[in-house]
């Protein structure tokens, strides 16, 4: 069985972005059309003019930045920022690059990630244009975007498909990097609260955040030095539901951001440093994301046979009714604000017909290919209509092409964060993430509605619960569990779900950020079993 498991304000988010997945984590949007949220020739509204009302004085520019982020106190990577002043067309601009190498192991894999980050805008920070590039599978994902005429047109390029998106885009507003320009342009102050909207990556998605800064008072804050006096900051970015994060940075007296902080993820502190001890390879992939994230519970036995078992669940920061998911096959009852009784039991295509919650039915997204779920790929239909052909009960034919993810990816390993379906049908190697798409790949190339599901599965040898994913499929009437990691036909009570997702479009990135939520935090208990 295999699992999945702003050094500035936007490197820390981006490492948020990836980790919550258990590295996990490639967007793609939905076909080839052209899809247009609002109106781009809008005007501006009152409220939008006054997240910026008059543009920042230039700030001088360092050449560059060194930053390095540490969780559980190993260090888990490094960003690299430069700054390129330049005119074009006689106005001046500067270039902005961010690139980011995290390094970790999963179950003593190694496994090494690059983000990069490009941006060109004017001086006082008016976004013109930007780049993302993020690399989890074979090929990477990259993002595009200019701002023409008060729209910003996006292109999002991921296994060769591209799909193109038009957002209404206010001047005012500023790119991936505004946070940070905004404090270093203008210091706070203590007590002093602050709000502007920037554009927050979603691996290779974007959307605009509303971002509130709120300064507290200078504190000696500890750096890898030694201690400094900052001022703490608190940043929330909120772009709507799961894309809201929440950091905390500290500032010296120019604005810099000296350091940040995240409760996600079990805690992640970053800290302003120099390139010698960016680039130091000390502990750098030390941390074994598979271990650290497995939540202990002892011993289980048969977890995925057992037909109920129901689990008491307790979140440091955050109350468990609002992170699991209530559905027929997972009742949650509330405790306390951090406490919860999550009831477990098997479903399967024969279970009772009136469910303790009524299943939502499938969507369209369900059912059509994406560009992470590509069941139109020649290579993944090949392998979906080899099984079972004269078969015609879609469970029967969903329990076939279990069985046959299973006997085919005998490569199974840790060292690929996130492949598409596609690539996966090429490689056939993977681990739960490999396995998930593949499965659901299969199943819609066969007409049957397929999404997966995100969570935890009891895993033996670590005698504990960890990161995971797996399917569902729709066999008419219902959702019904299948997991191509373990091959038996369907799951029992072994898995705890936290969501479910189609993985179409930006909206894929809700699906992960969940995890980032549990990650550290959680705490499982087993009240019953039967």
């Amino acid at each position: 069985m295999r699992l999945m498991q702003r050094w500035t304000a936007l490197a820390s988010f981006s490492f948020a972005l990836v980790l919550s997945a258990g590295l996990v984590f490639q967007t793609g949007c939905q076909g080839d059309a052209a899809e247009t949220e609002g109106d781009p020739s809008a005007n501006p509204t009152a409220d939008d003019t006054a997240t910026r009302e008059e543009p920042l004085a230039p700030a001088k520019l360092p050449d560059e930045l060194w930053d390095v982020s540490y969780i559980g106190g190993k260090k888990v990577g490094h960003l690299h920022t430069t700054f390129t002043p330049g005119k074009i067309d006689g106005r001046k601009v500067v270039g902005i690059d961010q690139e980011a190498t995290l390094s970790v192991s999963r179950f003593g894999t190694p496994v090494t990630i690059g983000m990069t980050f490009r941006s060109r805008e004017t001086l006082d920070g008016e976004l013109e244009a930007f780049e993302s590039t993020l690399k989890m599978g074979p090929l990477p994902n990259i993002s595009r975007g200019v701002v023409k005429d008060r729209s910003l047109e996006t292109t999002t390029t991921s296994l060769g498909k591209k799909t193109t998106k038009t957002l209404a885009w206010n001047p005012a507003w500023g790119g991936f990097f505004a946070v940070d320009q905004s404090l270093r342009a203008k210091p706070m102050q203590p007590g002093e609260t602050r709000k502007l909207k920037s554009l927050m990556p979603l691996a290779t998605d974007v959307a605009v955040a509303d971002v509130t800064l709120v300064a507290d008072d200078y504190e000696l804050t500890e750096l890898l030095e030694g201690q400094r006096e900052l001022l703490k900051i608190k940043v929330t970015m909120k772009a709507g539901g799961p894309h809201d994060t929440e950091q905390t940075v500290w500032t010296d007296r120019r604005g810099e951001v000296m350091k940040s902080f995240t409760t996600e993820l079990g805690g992640m502190a970053t800290y302003r440093t120099s390139r010698e001890v960016a680039l130091r390879r000390d502990d750098a992939g030390s941390l074994d994301l598979g271990k650290f994230s497995t939540v202990p519970v002892g011993n289980i036995n048969n977890p995925h046979g057992t037909k109920q078992i129901v689990y008491r669940v307790k979140l440091k920061h955050a109350n468990p009714q609002e992170v699991f998911e209530h559905c027929p096959s997972q009742q949650v009852k509330s405790i306390d604000e951090q406490t919860a009784d999550i009831t477990v039991v098997a479903v399967g295509p024969k279970s009772p017909a009136e469910p303790a919650v009524e299943p939502t039915p499938p969507g369209d997204d369900d059912l059509a290919a994406n560009n992470l779920i590509q069941s139109d790929d020649r290579h993944v239909q090949q392998m979906a209509t080899a099984v079972a052909k004269d078969e015609t009960d879609a469970w029967q034919i969903a329990l076939s092409l279990e069985r046959e993810v299973d006997r085919k990816m005998a490569a199974k390993n840790f060292s690929t964060a996130f492949a598409t379906a596609a690539e996966v049908a090429r490689s056939l190697e993977g681990d739960c993430t490999e396995h998930a798409v593949l499965l659901a790949a299969m199943c819609r190339a066969r007409k049957i509605p397929a999404r997966v599901a995100i969570g935890l599965v009891y895993y033996p040898p670590q005698r504990g619960f960890a990161f995971h994913m797996w399917n569902e499929v729709w066999t008419g009437d219902r959702w019904v569990p299948l997991d191509a990691t373990l091959g038996r036909g369907g799951i029992g009570a072994g898995h705890l779900k936290l969501v479910d997702s189609s993985l179409a479009g930006a909206d894929s990135f809700s699906a992960f950020m969940p995890v980032a939520k549990v990650m550290g935090q959680l705490e499982i208990e087993v009240r019953e079993a039967e």
